[in-house]
């Protein structure tokens, strides 16, 4: 579980980093290109995490995942015991 533990820091990193580009009203062609870079690699370890955990990715989503896909695979991953928001923690302990 230590794999799971440190990819559920790292996505939990992430997105607090995520949301604090979402304030920005004006992003500039930098701040674009970070945030596809953090979103590009959220969702890549959003995917190891739930290959960790046995869940069901769609094939699609692990090319180019849509916020719908990206939403359905975090509440699965929520549902399995971790807790992927910025200040969360895992659920299941062990």
């Amino acid at each position: 579980m230590e794999r799971v533990e440190r990819l559920a820091d790292l996505l939990r990193d992430l997105r607090r980093r995520l949301e604090g580009y979402q304030g920005i009203i004006e992003p500039s062609p930098d701040d674009l290109a970070t945030w596809d870079t953090l979103l590009y690699t959220y969702d890549d370890a959003l995917v190891a995490i739930a290959d960790l955990l046995d869940l069901e990715v769609p094939a699609e989503a692990r090319d180019e995942m849509d916020p719908e896909q990206r939403g359905d695979l975090e509440a699965a991953v929520a549902a399995a015991g971790i807790d992927l928001t910025a200040h969360g923690h895992d659920v299941d302990d062990g």
